[in-house]
């Protein structure tokens, strides 16, 4: 898909303790974009807020740390030929819920996103395609040794896929797009 969920991970400087956050805030975005779905042209207008809490992983010495992203968005998508329009919401939580040590800077994570995590509706506001459940995840870092969140992205892999996610199949997606907008 074109569109994907903006992922704000501003490492703040700040001393990782026990029990504490080391990031805790709430902020909202919008952004204008273009590009193509299914061989048509679209814009894209996207509204999102999210409240992210980032916490370091006991034992890590300050080298890994663990987050939750509550999030919400709306994007319109438009045909810039025919103008027709249609509505993408997402409405989730991702949750890194372990992290592993497994070797020098190298970590891997277990995360889950819960929640309606793709919903497409016309524009007469009617829901023709939701994707809801629980996905998991594993992710490999490089965390970099630097004392923050984030490092150099290695591996991930999908662990488990738990709802109805009619979404994964790309064909009655770009069917969707062409119904409603082509």
């Amino acid at each position: 898909m074109g569109t994907a969920l903006v992922c704000v991970m501003a490492a703040l400087p700040g001393t990782a303790q026990a029990n504490r956050p080391y990031e805790h805030f709430r902020d909202s975005v919008h952004f204008s974009e273009t590009g193509q779905e299914c061989g048509m042209p679209v814009s894209y207008e996207t509204d999102a807020r999210f409240h992210i809490i980032i916490k370091p992983v006991h034992d890590s010495d300050g080298q890994a740390f663990l987050g939750q992203e509550n999030y919400r968005s709306r994007t319109v998508v438009t045909n810039t030929v025919t103008k027709r329009w249609m509505v993408f919401r997402m409405v989730g939580t991702d949750k890194e819920t372990r992290a592993t040590h497994i070797q020098g800077n190298v970590w891997a994570f277990d995360a889950q996103s819960t929640g309606a995590l793709f919903t497409v509706m016309d524009s007469n506001g009617k829901v023709v395609l939701r994707d809801r459940g629980r996905l998991t995840f594993r992710a490999v870092f490089d965390t970099l040794g630097d004392g923050k969140p984030g490092g150099t992205f290695l591996s991930e892999e999908l662990t488990g896929r738990h709802g109805k996610f009619p979404g994964f199949d790309e064909e009655l997606v770009c069917e969707l797009f062409t119904e409603l907008i082509g």
